[in-house]
């Protein structure tokens, strides 16, 4: 099987235009998908990478590269696909990036070893997938669609602005105090539909998972190491497979969001607050995460193992409960 892989920000053209923090992710996610599909037999690799990027340093020869050069990176994946037989897509889902991947691949009758784009949509959507969540009997951190203009803090403080479809912590505004609200408005950040949430403490976690037919299993929970920055966030680093699912609340969050979104298929991130009250939903993340990098060292099974016997099978895997073997990832 001839696998394209597809990760939007390496293989984009405005390199320029990146923050370095997001261009380091998508690097390290790529680099990590390579060295486990690389275990898995009967699979050749063609890999879209923009030529001011370095190289791979573990290239063997048995990757095909495909060099990016200009500035119109779908055009490139739509020619690219063509030539395989399944596409692996990370892609942010800002700007329905994702989503449009996803379609192209649909119709060009490829296989896609991802969501379909319905449902990426479906989820990606912060104050979308707050409300399905929510009408399901899942505990959320609440979400408030911002309709502007508005004059006046829409939550009470703290809070935090976030982009309807945005992708880890970009975009993300903090407001603390009245200043920070009329600096926002003086900046014109309300220019795009864009989301409140009260600003919850506790622990910020993330579930990695496998999805499909509406059931879920988990892989592993993650702790998120968040940095404030100005007025925003960073993530600065994760310890992969940090908390044991001693209780199963972890797998049966997993269960209850798969059944809520039933046609979400693969890996799947869980962003959420562990909260003094309980566990609260932050968002959905249809596609590979950060903490995909170190679930290999963490747990010592390749994760795209699972994911290609999903794709041949129907079958969700057995997942080992007993492992808890930490992996930091420093970004």
């Amino acid at each position: 099987m001839k696998i394209l892989i597809y990760e939007h920000l390496t293989a984009g053209g405005d390199l320029k235009g990146l923050s370095p923090t997001l261009l380091n992710e998508g690097d390290v996610m790529i680099k990590a998908l390579i060295r486990d599909l690389r275990e898995v037999r009967n699979v050749e690799l063609q890999v879209l990478r923009h030529v001011a990027l370095p190289p791979f340093q573990e290239d063997h020869g048995d990757i095909q590269w495909l060099p990016v050069s200009g500035d119109q990176p779908l055009k490139n994946l739509h020619e690219a696909i063509q030539h395989a037989d399944a596409v692996w897509p990370i892609a942010p889902e800002t700007g329905r990036v994702l989503e449009t991947i996803c379609q192209m691949v649909a119709q060009q009758g490829k296989r896609l070893i991802a969501s379909p784009a319905l449902w990426i949509r479906r989820a990606a959507g912060k104050y979308a997938a707050f409300k399905r969540l929510t009408q399901n009997g899942i505990a959320c951190v609440e979400s408030h669609r911002l309709i502007g203009p508005l004059a006046s803090p829409p939550l009470p403080m703290p809070f935090v602005i976030k982009p309807e479809d945005g992708a880890g912590c970009e975009g993300i505004y903090l407001i603390e105090a009245l200043k920070d609200w009329e600096l926002l408005l003086s900046n014109g950040g309300l220019g795009e539909e864009k989301v409140g949430q009260p600003l919850m403490s506790g622990s910020f976690l993330s579930l990695s998972a496998i999805f499909a037919a509406g059931q879920g299993v988990l892989i592993s929970c993650n702790l998120q190491e968040i940095d404030r920055v100005n007025h925003g966030f960073r993530l600065k680093g994760l310890e992969v497979n940090a908390r044991a699912d001693t209780d199963g609340r972890f797998a049966a969050l997993v269960k209850d969001v798969a059944a809520t979104f039933p046609g979400l298929w693969g890996y799947i991130g869980i962003d959420l607050v562990e909260h003094a009250e309980g566990l609260f939903v932050l968002e959905i993340n249809p596609r590979l995460t950060t903490s995909y990098v170190g679930l290999h060292q963490a747990l010592g099974h390749n994760p795209a193992l699972w994911l290609m016997d999903l794709l041949e099978t129907g079958r969700l895997p057995s997942v080992p409960t007993d492992t808890l073997g930490r992996h930091h990832l420093a970004l």
